[in-house]
This record gives C-alpha cells, structure tokens and sequence, in this order.
C-alpha cells in the first residue's frame, strides 16, 4: 500500500469516528497528527505532482530581475518568489518546503477558523486541493489558501480597499485570481437568486460560447462525468441549505459557491477553464460539507454517505490521473501509487516512464 492512499485511509476513517464522536480530544489529537504527516509529504516531496519538474525549471531560470520580466510564462509577483528564493538559497526543494508550509498553515487557520469538523474537512481537502492544486498547480494552489485564510475575512466583513488589495497581489500571483474582484458584486445578490443562474450559465456556454472560436475558452473537451459529479454534489449542498431551519450563517459562503458552480457551467465547453476559475469557490466544499453535517436536516444522512463515497471515489481519481499525467509505469496505481521524498530523490526514476 502506497503512504497516499494509506494516509487518506487513516484521514477516512477518523473522520468517519468523528462524526459519530461529539467530543472526543483522541480524536482530535489524531486529526492533527494526520495532518502534520500530510504537511511534511507535501513540503519534502521531490517530482511528485505533474508540473514539479516545469516548476523546477521555472525557479532555476529566476537568476536576475531581467529574467523575472522576461520569462515566457507565469505571473510577475510569483517569478519574483521564485528569484528571491534562488538568489538566496539556490535550491527549488527549500522553496517547494516553504511554500508548501505556507499554503498548509493558512489552509488549517481556514479549517479551525469555519469548519465544525475538522477530520471531515481534512478528508475533502485532500480530495479538492491536495494533491492538484497544491502538489502540482503551485501558483493557484498558493493564491487559493492566501484567500481562503485572509480574503474571506476581509470581504465578510466588507472591508474592501484591503480586500481589493489582497485581489491584486492574488493575481500577481496566479492570473485566474481575477475573478476574486467579482465578489463584491455577488454578495449583492441572495443566494437563490444565483443559484438560479445556474442552468442559465449552462445554456449560454452550449448555445453560444461553444461557438466562439477564442482560444482557451473552447480549448477543451468538456468532461460530462465531472460536469455530473458538480451537479450532483450543487444539488446535494443546496438542497441541504434549503432545508434548515436558519440559514443566515451560512449565507456568505453559500453565495460564493453558488457562484462558483455557475462560473463552471458557463465555462464547460472548457474543461481547462471551468475547472481553473471554479475551484477558488470548489474549494468552499471543505467547510461547507462538515457543517452541513452537523445540521439536523431530513437530508443529513444521505449527505453524509454522499460525501464519504465522494471523497474516497475523488482521491482514487486524483491518484490515477497523477499516475496518467505523471507518466508513470503501468504497475503505478492509486493502491500503490509511491511517495518519493528529497531523501530519496533518485527513486523517482524507477517510477517513471523511460
């Protein structure tokens, strides 16, 4: 067994306790100790994730100013990480460590700040952003925590020049961030109302982007399995919230994923689109989904048994398609796939496609 797939089990199934546990501190205790493991996995990895090695590049290119403003691709503010870090260490694996604590402590001040179970949104982390957006998406995985711990701070209590601020620096960072600044906007409205976009986001993408011959808008086939696993787990989260008796505190979060569930379905011509701008809401799922849990609703229990077989089915996926666009071997599989470490780094090698 593979120490990704034996640590999602352990994650899975103490969250799976603690949902029938109201208080138990062991628990607890094992929570963070799963999550420590899983900070150090991410943080000493070495060619784990498909773009470690383009990244890599990247970083070793940052050797001066004028290669930060004239580097083919990536956003100024992350270049610029990427040069500072060179010039003073000189090594991606301290960056790739850096980073990566970085992005784990503010996503666990975002857990500890919203969640009403941290095991369970642990589980869905993993499943949404650990091993894509963090392990291989640098640049968004590091945008997405920076606005999960301090941007929805700053916009629930509507502070808006630090909040356009941090929008800004968001985007100098990964360029998808723009759609931060919309926002302000969404909150205007309830989240009926945007829920109700939805199938109307739908139709214009298949009726009219579909046939707008712009680059990176119609650059990919639209995936109908994961435009399905979207709108069965909307439906699920919706009508969820639908169902309890107070809704208020659940309103600022829930305008947000609506919203985010609308930006996919407009965009799902684009698979590469939908998927990159729909993810800074996806990722709401983390503590949306253990605090519905917690809610007495006449939904709760098939809630419940959704988002455990979600979670399991996704993380086997994440695993399997790493294997796919990792090029690994073909013995390489979600039941075995390796963790490869900077004190290992050579091991890599023998997991690789030749």
């Amino acid at each position: 067994m593979g120490l990704y797939f034996a640590v999602f089990t352990a994650v899975f199934i103490i969250a799976a306790l603690r949902i029938q546990a109201k208080k138990d501190k062991y628990l607890s205790a094992y929570v963070l100790l799963l999550y420590i493991v899983i900070v150090f996995m991410l943080c000493l990895r070495y060619g784990q994730g498909t773009d470690y090695f383009a990244y890599k590049i990247m970083f070793e290119s940052m050797t001066s100013l004028n290669s930060v403003r004239n580097y083919y691709h990536g956003e100024p503010l992350y270049l610029f990480l990427c040069f500072v870090f060179n010039y003073f260490t000189g090594d991606f694996r301290i960056f790739i460590a850096v980073m990566s604590l970085a992005e784990m402590i503010m996503l666990w001040v975002f857990i500890r700040r919203r969640s009403a179970n941290k095991a369970v949104s642990v589980m869905i982390l993993m499943t949404v952003m650990y091993l894509v957006y963090l392990g291989s998406i640098i640049r968004q995985g590091l945008a997405m925590s920076i606005f999960l711990c301090f941007g929805l701070e700053l916009a629930e209590k509507r502070k808006w020049i630090k909040y356009f601020i941090l929008c800004f620096i968001l985007t100098m960072l990964h360029s998808v961030s723009a759609i931060y600044f919309l926002v302000p906007f969404v909150l205007k409205f309830n989240v009926a109302s945007i829920a109700r976009s939805i199938p109307i986001c739908f139709i214009l993408s298949a009726a009219i982007i579909s046939r707008m011959s712009i680059v990176g808008y119609t650059g990919g086939d639209a995936r109908l399995i994961a435009a399905s696993e979207r709108a069965l787990t909307f439906m699920m989260i919706y009508a969820v919230y639908n169902a309890l008796a107070d809704k208020r505190k659940y309103q600022f979060l829930m305008k947000l994923y609506c919203f985010g569930t609308a930006l996919y379905f407009l965009f799902f011509v684009s698979s590469l689109v939908s998927s990159r701008v729909a993810v800074c809401f996806k990722v709401l799922e983390i503590v949306i989904a253990p605090c519905f849990m917690t809610e007495p609703s006449k939904y709760r229990k098939i809630f419940l048994c959704y988002f455990f077989m979600l979670s399991a089915v996704m993380f086997s996926h994440s695993l399997y398609g790493e294997a796919i666009n990792g090029r690994y071997i073909p013995s390489v599989n979600f039941f075995n796939f390796p963790y490869v470490s900077i004190f290992n780094a050579e091991d890599i090698y023998n997991y690789k496609a030749k």
